[in-house]
């Protein structure tokens, strides 16, 4: 979808998914802000620049009412997504091999479109092609998702893509490129490991990001010919004459205050009175580098004033935990946990309730409904009726809050896994077609998830048809000269007693695995 098709077909891009642009959670974050968006079940979804599919697959398997369009100018990665859609047996969603200047209105419309890592890495003559296309080929009530890089945060990043362009102008294959910029980035290491400046600071950092990341992502981020950070007021004023409108972030928690003191918070109030103004200076506070942007019809009604309604029609899925014990009476506070350790503290006895429940249904889904009759039942003889009744109108607000926390989770539409291993596990077709390939399984959540030779092997007989013990007895004659090799202390291991139990636990352990990560389905 970049301008330069051949260098996506010599380094094609990383199969993955980005859960930020399901259409299910792009639904959401559009109801939360007053419209009116297309059951994300029964729509039309575009994707444009959408690689072998990693993304915009998954979502055609989850929805299969639903149908999908997706567009790249690389021929390679497309072949590469109509074969794994072929093996997946998706017959919701086609695949063009299309420049944007080639799309008008002809192409049809859409209910949801996708441009994620595509904006900044493309000439201004194709931007304006883009941000055409959201406008002519979006559904009155439809929502576009575009992603870029931005500045201010950028301006650090490009020293360093500099640096790596000057040192590669004068080599022509990626190899040659990709190798040489390795080097550049183990000189500059080198060279700042004794230094203690605030630049030396950043460097490190930014060549730790870089040496661990992808191939791909080296080459397609920091040495492609395009990579255009903007800064949002101007990608605002491009999307203003397009006839668009900004809705918000597709991760709305970028677009509060939080974490910032009182003072500032307080001035940036007072000083920002248009959310532009206020987005604005909230890159400049927090150094952004990457912005997810929802972009709707300018005349729309926006309503980011957040309302109770949308929040009964969602369902939920939390990850906080409570590892000290709950008390549930009013007022008396209890901690629970995020996964990366951070603490909140809950006092409200139907907050904590909900929590409770939150906590042993994952990671499956509750309604909202069945999730407030869980917690009435467990209230039961701690709070009465009346305080229940009066708690529950002021809960969207609690939910709301520990959602822009990362706390819980919350969708339009309920995905389809099950946490527990049936007689007979199922991993859907898709997953399985890619365990088949050897690339990233992509979970029911949305969540690419790297398995090895041996999780594929397995993944690829979990067919709802071959139970537990049937896919050990193959593995066990499976093994041998030329085949699949198990060993112990650097001992290889033919014994099929022994090979049973290893087997047994290999594929146990992977099977729970497999449904903690939402990849089994019923």
């Amino acid at each position: 979808m970049k301008d330069d098709p051949t260098t996506y077909d010599q380094v094609p891009y990383s199969i993955n998914a980005y859960p930020l642009t399901h259409p299910c959670h792009v639904a959401t974050v559009a109801r939360l802000f007053g419209q009116e968006p297309a059951d994300p079940t029964k729509a039309r979804v575009l994707e444009l620049g959408c690689g072998h599919g990693g993304n915009i697959l998954p979502m055609a398997e989850q929805l299969p009412e639903s149908s999908f369009v997706a567009v790249d100018l690389s021929e390679t990665q497309i072949n590469n997504a109509r074969t794994i859609a072929k093996a997946a047996q998706l017959e919701n969603i086609e695949f063009h091999h299309k420049d944007l200047s080639t799309i008008d209105k002809d192409f049809g419309s859409f209910d949801y479109i996708i441009v994620h890592g595509v904006y900044s890495w493309i000439p201004d003559s194709a931007k304006d092609h883009l941000l055409r296309i959201c406008k002519e080929n979006l559904n009155p009530n439809g929502i576009a998702f575009v992603s870029y890089n931005t500045y201010p945060g950028w301006r650090f990043k490009e020293s360093i893509r500099d640096m790596l362009l000057i040192h590669t102008e004068r080599f022509e294959k990626p190899i040659d490129i990709l190798k040489n910029a390795k080097g550049l980035l183990n000189f500059l290491e080198a060279a700042t490991k004794q230094q203690d400046t605030p630049y030396a600071k950043f460097l490190k950092q930014e060549l730790e990001r870089l040496k661990a990341a992808e191939d791909t992502y080296l080459f397609h981020e920091m040495l492609e010919e395009n990579n255009h950070p903007i800064y949002f007021r101007d990608f605002f004023k491009k999307v203003t004459e397009k006839g668009l409108a900004y809705l918000g972030d597709s991760s709305t928690k970028t677009m509060v205050t939080m974490g910032l003191d009182k003072e500032t918070r307080e001035t940036l109030e007072k000083a920002t009175k248009d959310i532009i103004t206020r987005e604005q200076y909230l890159d400049f506070l927090r150094n952004r580098t990457f912005r997810q942007s929802l972009l709707c019809h300018n005349d729309n009604q926006i309503n980011r004033a957040i309302q109770a309604k949308p929040f009964k029609d969602f369902v939920y899925r939390s990850v906080l935990t409570n590892k000290t014990g709950i008390n549930l009476d009013d007022g008396i506070p209890v901690e629970f946990t995020t996964r990366n350790e951070v603490r909140i503290t809950v006092r409200r006895s139907l907050e904590k309730a909900v929590l409770y429940e939150l906590q042993k249904s994952n990671p499956i889904y509750l309604k909202y409904d069945d999730l407030i009759e869980r917690a009435r039942h467990t209230l039961e003889s701690v709070i009465s009726d009346q305080e229940f009744e009066s708690q529950e109108k002021g809960l969207y607000v609690n939910l709301f809050n520990l959602y822009q926390i990362d706390g819980l989770t919350m969708l339009s539409y309920s995905p389809n896994f099950v946490d527990y291993v049936s007689e007979r596990p199922l991993v859907s077709r898709l997953g399985r077609a890619q365990a088949e390939l050897g690339i990233r399984l992509i979970s029911r959540t949305h969540i690419g998830i790297k398995m090895d030779n041996f999780h594929n092997q397995v993944v690829t007989m979990l067919d709802g048809e071959n139970s537990v013990d049937d896919i050990i007895k193959r593995l066990v004659e499976a093994t041998g000269p030329n085949k699949l090799k198990v060993e112990q202390e650097g001992k290889e291991i033919d014994d099929p007693e022994t090979l049973e139990k290893i087997y047994s636990g290999k594929v146990n352990k992977l099977l729970q695995i497999l449904a903690a990560n939402a990849l089994l389905i019923a």
